[in-house]
């Protein structure tokens, strides 16, 4: 997840695992996201501010080798209220 307009800053990003042949629900809270640049944590950065997310994107990030497939059906970002 990026809070400016090009690929190149600084990236917010979580984990998280699929499972082969389910549709899973996942929900991924936005206290929870860390701030990387090109890859590498950073730990003396502000936190992800919602109202500035300007694009998001999903990344392979395992080094496996091999066919991979993922269907989204929805992203959807909800009120504190919604997630609960």
């Amino acid at each position: 997840m990026w809070q400016q307009k090009q690929f190149d800053g600084v990236a917010f990003f979580q984990r998280f695992e699929t499972t082969k042949g389910e549709w899973l629900e996942i929900f991924l809270p936005f206290n929870r996201f860390q701030t990387t640049y090109r890859g590498r944590l950073l730990l003396d950065h502000p936190k992800l501010n919602r109202k500035e997310i300007s694009q998001i994107g999903l990344m392979i990030s395992d080094k496996q080798k091999g066919e991979f497939s993922l269907e989204v059906k929805r992203i959807a970002f909800l009120d504190k209220q919604e997630a609960i």
